[in-house]
């Protein structure tokens, strides 16, 4: 299985099953990156 694919599901599992509304969901991801850096080397190793 792809990686990003497993993230989505860790997310879900870790997200209490789908109880948390997207919006909720979309927020605490937010939180969770902000100060944050992803850089195309990061994805490309």
């Amino acid at each position: 299985m792809p990686a990003n694919i497993i993230d989505e599901y860790s997310l879900r599992l870790n997200e209490e099953n789908g109880k948390i509304h997207t919006l909720q969901r979309m927020e605490n991801l937010c939180k969770a990156v902000k100060g944050k850096r992803l850089t195309y080397k990061q994805l490309t190793n």
